[in-house]
């Protein structure tokens, strides 16, 4: 059958309400999507995850053949028709997608569009003025079948099934060579606070209306955010004083050239300057990371590896918080806990400067032993944090909050189409 003469569009209203949430990687099931997704159910809508893991296999590590209690569905190395047989088959009302910048993104948006299907873009993570859609090798034959299939499926959706090829080309362009995504805007935006909207809305230029805020998501409803607040207001901290080192997938990611073997190395000379200073040491292993790998890293050390999806528990029971430029750390800021920016083996200094305002720099060991020595240091970045906190964390700051804002938009626009 000819490809052109498959044009999908609606015709019949959906029984049940479905709305798709596209993520790039199972990996951010548990810090993104379950979290959302009971609020999501108990207000009447099913969820569809589509996903690319299989084709993104060297970037996280994840189990593949997990359950849950929504249908997974991974597009990797679908063909656009098969692709399009989904959203027809589960006609979906809404779709939320995390991310912008790929080519897939972009064409998941647009297939979305081109079906009617309402978006919403959900801040994840921080923006970069560098950002535009590229061709980063992390593995550069992973890379180049990753893009052959991103391309032909591109290809395909332009010349055969969308009503508008030189709009579309010019939607490429604008993105890829201008950073300019005003033509390939999501329906709607949910950021954390102005900082997000700001910086994105350069690339966007969002109608005012088509912009929501929730706050950092700290907890997963407003119960457990007041029962946070509560723990810190009542001061019920550990009685031992401890460090809580948050990493960032720098080795997964190729933003470094250092191998695993230095990496560790360079992870061990921290924990055992942080325990001889007289504190307990955790490690927070980033989601998609290798737990078993940490856990053997500090093997030897009184350190502790944690692999949680909900780690601001143990921001709130840590003395000092260790990063580099981890969303994570926002809840560090939140819940009033000193941040050290800590240097990383090969990594641009400048990634350290979303936090700059209200961490302090550490550069080398020696600083770090200062610094852990003298815990005055943190009092000029902690009186920052109050200003920054409005101006990039939000408020609201639970799933639930952010669950609210999102089914305030799918409600009106089922309601639109009836």
């Amino acid at each position: 059958m000819c490809e052109r003469s498959m044009r999908f569009t609606y015709s019949e209203k959906p029984q049940m309400k479905t709305l798709f949430f596209y993520i790039k990687h199972i990996s951010l099931l548990e810090g993104w999507v379950e979290p959302l997704y009971p609020y999501l159910k108990e207000n009447g809508y099913d969820l569809v995850v589509l996903h690319n893991t299989r084709i993104n296999q060297e970037t996280a590590q994840a189990d593949t053949n997990i359950k849950k209690d929504y249908e997974l569905i991974d597009i990797s190395y679908m063909s656009l028709i098969s692709i399009l047989r989904i959203f027809k088959k589960h006609k979906p009302v809404g779709m939320l997608a995390l991310t912008f910048r790929s080519l897939f993104d972009l064409f998941i948006n647009r297939i979305a569009h081109h079906l009617n299907v309402k978006t919403i873009y959900i801040e994840h993570g921080f923006f970069a003025d560098t950002t535009a859609l590229g061709f980063r090798m992390v593995n550069k034959k992973a890379s180049i079948v990753r893009y052959y299939h991103y391309v032909r499926k591109y290809m395909f959706f332009i010349l055969f099934i969308s009503r508008n090829i030189f709009n579309e080309l010019q939607i490429i362009y604008k993105a890829m060579k201008k950073n300019d995504y005003s033509l390939a805007q999501y329906d709607y935006a949910l950021f954390y606070a102005n900082y997000g909207f700001e910086k994105t809305n350069k690339l966007f230029k969002y109608a005012p209306e088509k912009v929501f805020f929730s706050g950092y998501p700290i907890a997963k409803n407003k119960k457990d955010l007041d029962e946070l607040n509560f723990f810190l207001e009542s001061n019920q901290t550990n009685k031992k004083n401890t460090v809580l080192f948050i990493q960032q997938p720098f080795l997964l990611d190729k933003l470094s050239n250092i191998c695993y073997e230095e990496e560790a190395q360079y992870l061990k000379e921290i924990a055992k300057i942080s325990i001889n200073s007289g504190y307990e040491f955790f490690f927070q292993v980033h989601p998609r990371e290798n737990l078993d790998r940490y856990t053997a890293v500090f093997k030897e050390l009184e350190g502790t590896v944690l692999k949680i999806g909900f780690v601001e528990r143990s921001i709130a029971e840590s003395s000092i918080v260790i990063g580099h430029f981890s969303t994570a750390l926002l809840s560090s800021i939140y819940l009033k806990k000193p941040l050290l920016l800590i240097y990383y083996p090969g990594l641009d200094e400048s990634f350290l400067d979303y936090f700059k305002d209200v961490g302090l720099k550490i550069k080398d060991t020696n600083q770090l032993r200062k610094v852990l020595s003298e815990p005055s240091n943190y009092n000029a970045t902690l009186a920052r944090y109050n200003a920054f906190i409005k101006h990039h964390v939000g408020e609201g700051n639970s799933f639930e909050h952010q669950a609210e804002k999102i089914l305030g938009v799918f409600n009106q626009a089922v309601k639109r189409t009836c």
